[in-house]
């Protein structure tokens, strides 16, 4: 759970700022950094998400010394998500939180797993489907965090297909609202079914017909 080097010099370079930068410095960068990656704007929920972590990081890393944590506490979007009892952690935590831990004040950084990260309120969840079904849309089964949700997915021409379920994000603590489930669901060429040869069909009817 330390804040490693590498892990500073990463956030640094998605930054683009030095090891000199003050937190003014963070925030304008950061301003800058994230237009270009911005769901909103196109860009790639991973990489906003990756962005707001590199921020969160490196403005931690900058407080003063005598307030600065030694570790970073790292969780699980389900730990975000549900707390967890054995840590004494509550349900709703966010990135960049801070909590007490062993008489130690830690900052929360949720870290993407099982398809699963949190981007401020919100959960998101990447699954797949072969690029057929996409196109033809229709009812699918998403398992979620809360379990198995059936969902209608509108017909899509293209890479991904993108819902929002409300409420399935993560829940409301402090100031913080209830957050939605935001499904992205990829298109994978790997899952359509190969054709069936002439050969192989003609085969089959030949051996069901003389059974």
């Amino acid at each position: 759970m330390l804040a490693a080097p590498d892990l500073l010099n990463d956030a640094r370079a998605r930054l683009g700022v030095d090891g000199a930068a003050t937190p003014e410095d963070l925030a304008r960068a950061f301003r800058l950094a994230v237009k270009r990656v911005h769901p909103d704007a196109g860009g790639d929920p991973a990489d906003f998400h990756r962005m707001v972590e590199a921020y969160r990081l490196l403005l931690a890393a900058s407080a003063p010394i005598a307030e600065q944590p030694v570790e970073i506490l790292s969780l699980s979007p389900r730990q975000a998500l549900f707390g967890d009892a054995d840590l004494g952690l509550p349900p709703g935590l966010r990135q960049g939180d801070r909590v007490r831990l062993k008489g130690s004040v830690l900052p929360v950084r949720i870290i993407a797993e099982d398809g699963l990260w949190v981007l401020g309120d919100d959960l998101w969840l990447v699954t797949s489907a072969a690029p057929s079904e996409l196109a033809r849309g229709g009812r699918r089964r998403l398992i979620t965090p809360f379990g198995p949700r059936e969902v209608w997915v509108p017909p899509t021409e293209g890479d991904a297909a993108r819902l929002r379920l409300p409420g399935l994000g993560l829940p409301a603590a402090g100031a913080r609202p209830q957050g939605d489930l935001m499904a992205v669901i990829e298109a994978d060429p790997a899952q359509e079914r190969a054709p069936v040869s002439r050969a192989r069909l003609h085969a089959f009817r030949q051996t069901w017909a003389a059974a």
